[in-house]
């Protein structure tokens, strides 16, 4: 389908049918049925949208040791969304790579993505499938029908296979090594390196030892923790009572612990030490190195401390002030306006919200050279979002439903259909802060407007679009299509009333 299509070749007959050539810009495109039905290709990478149900992305000629970015929107113009825009997609000479692709369907229900020894499958909420091999080589499988069935291998911990909450064996998974269970939780092996815990009941009745750490529990009631260099820590009908036993011979503590909850407790923790009255009624906090006190009543409500290079006053959810170093941040009516500020000798960001939709972040800094740059970004959720860098690239957009844009599925399947106005202003590349690439596109690529100095493209639809090229009209078609023309090398194609025919040019 892309070998049939000649760029400008073709009339632009929007929506039914639109052709964008390459450019250093942006990718070729094909349009039909507006932005029903696209088709954008640009170096080694193409893409295919049928909106909004199926997405399909597919790369060609990449290095072998390098995977394809999926989430990185290659085909927006460069530092226009986010700074992972910037990256440049890999390639390989034609023959000396491997292909990838990515598939969406009903994005983020059907997800899939393949590249060498890579491949991932995602079904939400019901099924994930993942197979993969690490820099040495380490080949891992897992996959899962959730909630009840999780299973797979690696060539370093072999095989595991459960059947939730009946029995079986999980590896790598939730910061574990290995989870062992037999009707959970009546019985419960957690393994974490050296370290061994087991629950009976769990976690009413566990214990653990090994990684230089053992512990015993029947909760609430009683139980204890170990370090081997640290004496004991107690607790009984938790949390009224806990202790720190006193340290023997060989044995160090940063903490000393006497708590009658909520009645009193005091902790010290190495330098700070924590004293709490009926809590939550009263709190105070010193740090003996620092000198910083903070006092809280009660809960968080009222909060106040200061110190060296420190200062903080809060009466939530009215006001709030905190400092600390270079970094200040204050709300009014948390969370309706907040604004953070932090500031060195060579640099600054400001960032404020108000009101829960308007967002605003303001950046600036001194280079090594001297040159002070900027970059700033606002959000009115859901109408707008702008953005500028210290390029001089600008991004404007609305409708914004998501807010800030989404490198990932959500513009890439959707919000072509809800965007209703888009503007672009690219220095990069080709172009310059003195000849920048714009673009204006409102009611889904109607109107259109496209320039550079040398250069431009208006659609107006349904009454006419051209293209301008060196200062000479290139095209012209009037009513979708009933008329117009199009130049190619030696000769010009018309059309009248859609029938077309060529004349040759001297």
């Amino acid at each position: 389908m892309m070998a049939g299509c000649s760029g400008v070749d073709q009339l632009d007959s929007w929506p039914f049918y639109a052709v964008e050539p390459e450019t250093e810009w942006g990718p070729r495109r094909i349009q039909i049925l507006g932005p029903i039905i696209e088709i954008q290709r640009k170096g080694s990478a193409v893409q295919w949208d049928l909106r909004p149900f199926v997405s399909i992305r597919r790369f060609y000629d990449l290095p072998a040791d390098r995977p394809p970015q999926f989430d990185v929107p290659y085909f927006s113009p460069r530092a226009l969304l986010t700074k992972m825009a910037r990256r440049v997609p890999p390639a390989a000479k034609p023959g000396e790579g491997r292909d990838a692709h990515q598939v969406h369907v009903l994005y983020p229900i059907y997800r899939h993505e393949r590249c060498g020894p890579m491949w991932r499958t995602y079904l939400l909420p019901f099924y994930y499938n993942f197979h993969g091999e690490t820099e040495d080589g380490e080949k891992w499988h897992h996959r899962a029908i959730l909630p009840f069935y999780m299973a797979g291998r690696s060539d370093k911990r072999g095989s595991y296979a459960a059947v939730i909450p009946f029995h079986g064996t999980l590896k790598n998974m939730l910061g574990f090594d290995e989870i062992r269970f037999t009707m959970f939780p009546f019985y419960v092996h957690f393994i974490s390196g050296e370290r061994h815990r087991w629950g009976v009941l769990f976690p009413i009745i566990s214990w653990s030892k090994g990684g230089g750490r053992e512990s015993w529990y029947i909760a609430p009631f009683y139980g204890w923790t170990k370090r081997h260099d640290e004496p004991k820590r107690r607790f009984y009908l938790w949390p009224l009572f806990c202790t720190v036993d006193e340290p023997k011979e060989g044995e160090r503590t940063d903490i000393k612990a006497s708590v009658f909850f909520p009645f009193y407790a005091k902790v010290q923790r190495g330098s700070v030490i924590s004293k709490h009255v009926m809590w939550p009624i009263y709190s105070h906090q010193y740090n003996t190195k620092t000198g910083r006190h903070e006092y809280v009543s009660p809960v968080w409500i009222r909060r106040w401390g200061w110190g060296p290079d420190y200062e903080r006053y809060q009466f939530w959810p009215f006001y709030g002030r905190w400092r600390q170093g270079h970094v200040t941040r204050k709300w009014i009516l948390y969370p309706l306006w907040q604004t953070e500020r932090r500031e060195t000798e060579r640099s600054l960001m400001v960032g404020r919200a108000r009101g829960l939709i308007d967002r605003t972040i303001y950046q600036e800094w001194t280079e090594s050279d001297g040159k002070r740059l900027s970059d700033y970004e606002r959000t009115v959720w859901p109408f707008s979002y702008f953005k500028r860098d210290h390029e001089g690239n600008e991004y404007e957009a609305s409708l914004a439903l998501r807010g800030r844009p989404d490198p990932h599925g959500l513009d890439r399947c959707y919000a072509a259909l809800w965007r209703v106005y888009e503007y672009r202003k690219l220095t990069v590349g080709p172009g310059s802060p003195e000849d920048p690439w714009r673009s204006t596109r409102v009611l889904w690529e109607g109107i259109r407007y496209d320039r550079t100095n040398d250069s431009s493209f208006l659609r107006i639809f349904p009454l006419f679009s051209r293209r301008r090229e060196q200062g000479e009209q290139k095209s012209l078609e009037v009513l979708m299509g009933m008329f117009g023309y199009v130049d190619r090398p030696g000769k010009r194609m018309y059309r009248i009333l859609f029938v077309p025919w060529t004349v040759k040019r001297g």
